[in-house]
């Protein structure tokens, strides 16, 4: 494999992992979330739909976790339904958080990667200057 194409693979997998951790903030920031309006749509939890090659990853998409969300019944809340029930988010802060580390802790493993090859690359320069 040349020095180029690991790079490339390291640079796929921190964009992957990047975009994991930005989804995951978003996550967190919705927790416990309620509709404001009547019949509005709920935030439902995000999942990072990842899709591996021999060009490294790509982010295939968002898939909503329908079960992150519940109906409750709140009839001071504005976002009310006929029956005073409303969705409400319940993402669980802890997950969030594995993610979050799981995602930061892959993202590292590729900086490392990333910059093993650069000093790969900068020793064979090296080596031409003798």
């Amino acid at each position: 494999m040349s020095l180029f194409r690991s790079m490339g693979l390291s640079a796929s997998g921190m964009t992957v992992e990047r975009f994991r951790m930005d989804t995951t903030a978003n996550n967190m920031a919705n927790t416990n979330t309620v509709t404001n309006q009547p019949g509005g749509t709920p935030f439902y939890r995000k999942m990072v739909e990842v899709q591996g090659g021999p060009d490294g990853v790509r982010i295939v998409g968002l898939v909503d976790d329908v079960n992150s969300v519940e109906t409750q019944v709140l009839p001071e809340q504005p976002g009310v339904d006929g029956r005073g029930t409303v969705f409400k988010t319940q993402i669980n802060p802890v997950n969030e958080m594995v993610d979050m580390m799981s995602a930061t802790r892959a993202y590292e493993a590729n900086v490392k990667a990333f910059n093993a090859a650069k000093g790969m690359a900068k020793s064979a320069l090296e080596i031409g200057k003798v």
